[in-house]
């Protein structure tokens, strides 16, 4: 399926049992993930997003395993025998398994996921600094003690928080 409309793609993967993804050095993989999403069993090529964040171990199963979210290859031959197995090497209830984890693991790619880790990440990272509730941000980091005016979390429209003037003028007199 090439260049269709959302509504074409979500009727073949309801249909599909396999997503073959094949792009070398992929840099994340979105259609990887809509494959997991659908609980297609996905092969994806073993390097970039695909290796990296995507395809691996997903959720834990019963008695604590770990369950895959699909599998990777990189030559025609690993592709073709990846395929073979899932079509005559695997049981339903294996099957089964690798789609749920498949759906659960796409999940950690939603919108609202995301949203959540990014800004946990971000307060864990600006705990090493002092801020002041006037939003001044002070750093004991480095050679000299550096001071920049954050306008609350992510309020100068994500733009990293702007130098004040006073500390521009601090450090040009610590230069001279």
């Amino acid at each position: 399926v090439l260049n269709q409309p959302f509504s074409v793609l979500k009727d073949y993967l309801a249909r599909s049992s396999i997503g073959i993804h094949s792009m070398w050095n992929e840099h994340f993989g979105i259609g990887v993930v809509e494959m997991l999403a659908a609980g297609l069993v996905t092969i994806a090529h073993d390097s970039g997003g695909p290796r990296a964040d995507i395809i691996g171990p997903g959720h834990p199963g019963e008695a604590g395993s770990i369950l895959e979210t699909g599998f990777l290859a990189s030559t025609e031959e690993e592709y073709a025998s990846k395929m073979h197995y899932v079509l005559t090497g695997m049981g339903d209830d294996e099957i089964a398994s690798l789609r749920k984890a498949a759906r659960l693991s796409s999940m950690k790619f939603d919108d609202a996921e995301f949203d959540g880790r990014f800004l946990e990440l971000f307060l864990k990272h600006t705990k090493e600094f002092n801020c002041s509730s006037s939003g001044t941000v002070e750093s004991g980091k480095g050679r000299g003690r550096k001071e920049a005016k954050a306008e609350t979390v992510l309020g100068n429209g994500g733009a990293a928080p702007r130098t004040s003037s006073r500390s521009r003028s601090r450090s040009k007199a610590k230069q001279s």
